[in-house]
């Protein structure tokens, strides 16, 4: 049985653009990595130090601009 440090339950997550919506999901997180993300049904067994219910919220990677100006900074 796998041990997580964290699952995160959610209504919808989105993984990838293009990609369907995956409708009740989980991601894992162990040793500060993803190590799953999809369908909760799919997600192998084990414990998770915490869990995170988010209810039907969605979840989608992190936005981040990479575009910048070093003058600027």
């Amino acid at each position: 049985m796998t041990e997580y440090d964290l699952i995160v339950e959610c209504g919808i997550l989105i993984r990838r653009a293009f990609e369907a919506p995956v409708q009740g999901a989980a991601i894992a997180v162990k040793d500060g990595a993803v190590v799953f993300a999809g369908n909760a049904s799919e997600l192998p067994p084990g414990k998770a130090a915490r869990t995170l219910k988010l209810g039907n919220h969605v979840v989608l990677p992190g936005l981040v601009n990479v575009h910048t100006h070093t003058i600027l900074t």
